[in-house]
């Protein structure tokens, strides 16, 4: 594969690095790290005091434009999703790819005259006109077969459009801990089932 540039467009409200968290903000990280190796990848994410303003991290440059605290208001959180969108539009570069992980600023790049093919990134599933927009993508990328089928039905995408890429992890960063019996017999929870659940507890990450 020839050596091309690809565009990461972030979310308003988690800085990159994710040194504030974000479950998706370190999976794309870690993927454009990796892509970094040989391909020119550009992350471009919210403006996060102490880091600076443009960074390059070997063959990866990250660029920080204005962002923003999520609040508990979703008009006023739209209002901001919105307003950093235009911040993408106004600032991002010509790349080969443009993957997005937030959906206002796929909707303003197909106004871009000098735009490549696009990616949008599908976590969870979510109604209104603004799902009918992805089939204007060149690919979408759902987190699970679930959220696949999801928008097949909702936005009316083809087949060959969608590939399902789960969430994965830098299995490097963690090691084996202790027995499972062991554990459940020092918490007299051998006679149980146990589920484990990492993440959110909010409606969208289906909990109940």
């Amino acid at each position: 594969m020839r050596n091309i540039t690809i565009n990461f467009i972030m979310g308003p409200f988690l800085p990159i690095p994710p040194i504030k968290g974000g479950g998706v903000e370190v999976y794309l990280y870690n993927i454009a790290k990796e892509l970094s190796k040989k391909h020119k990848v550009r992350i471009y994410s919210r403006r996060y005091r102490p880091l600076k303003n443009r960074e390059r991290i070997n063959n990866l440059e990250i660029i920080r434009l204005g962002g923003f605290r999520k609040t508990r208001s979703r008009i006023l959180d739209l209002l901001e999703e919105v307003l950093f969108a235009f911040y993408i539009f106004f600032n991002v570069k010509k790349a080969d790819v443009t993957h997005f992980l937030n959906l206002k600023s796929f909707l303003l790049f197909l106004l871009n005259p000098r735009k490549g093919k696009s990616i949008v990134h599908l976590q969870v599933p979510f109604g209104g006109m603004t799902s009918k927009f992805l089939r204007f993508a060149d690919m979408l990328v759902p987190n699970s077969d679930y959220t696949m089928n999801y928008f097949k039905k909702r936005a009316n995408i083809k087949n060959g459009k969608m590939v399902t890429v789960p969430n994965g992890v830098d299995i490097k960063q963690f090691k084996r801990g202790e027995d499972a019996d062991k554990v459940k017999r020092r918490y007299n929870l051998m006679d149980n089932k146990i589920i484990g659940y990492v993440g959110r507890i909010s409606r969208e990450k289906g909990v109940q």
